[in-house]
């Protein structure tokens, strides 16, 4: 079972982001072993993004790869970078997830993948965006401000969040 979480917190001097994910992938036979799900996207030291990734583990990593450069290529640009920078960036990435897996399905391969990227901008702005596996982005970070990804969504993600909504909303 998968399950990656990314939520939109509110702090009083602007958004921050949290993501988790379990660390342990199972094979066909049920040898369990661990995955790096959580990607960092750094310039040099300096924090970029977090990709976070389910699916098979091609796909994953060559997202995270492709994520990974083109957000590079605009931060080099532009550092920090802002929240329309980034919805930008997020477009093109789109495009290349969606040329590579449309050339998978002609090719008879259905692509198993989901990616969430998330940002936080100079002014406290931030970003969440929910790739599915026909690579089409869905800005999540304002409605409903969070993202679940991975086989565990029902059984864990939704049951933490109904969860953390009571907890909440009793404090």
């Amino acid at each position: 079972m998968t399950l990656i979480l990314a939520l939109k917190w509110l702090l009083d001097t602007g958004e921050a982001v949290l993501v988790t994910s379990d660390s342990r992938a199972t094979t066909p036979f049920g040898i369990a072993y661990e995955v790096k799900k959580i990607h960092p996207i750094l310039l040099g030291d300096k924090p970029v993004a977090i990709a976070s990734g389910a699916g098979d583990a091609s796909h994953v990593k060559w997202g995270f790869e492709v994520a990974e450069d083109i957000l590079l290529d605009y931060a080099q640009r532009e550092y920090p970078v802002k929240f329309t920078t980034f919805r930008k960036a997020v477009r093109d990435i789109e495009y290349s997830f969606m040329r590579r897996f449309s050339k998978l399905r002609d090719l008879g391969i259905s692509p198993a993948f989901q990616m969430v990227l998330c940002g936080l901008d100079p002014s406290g702005k931030a970003s969440i965006y929910l790739f599915d596996n026909r690579g089409l982005a869905e800005p999540v970070h304002d409605n409903p401000g969070y993202a679940i990804i991975g086989s565990g969504f029902v059984t864990g993600g939704f049951c933490f969040l109904d969860y953390w909504v009571i907890l909440w909303s009793e404090t």
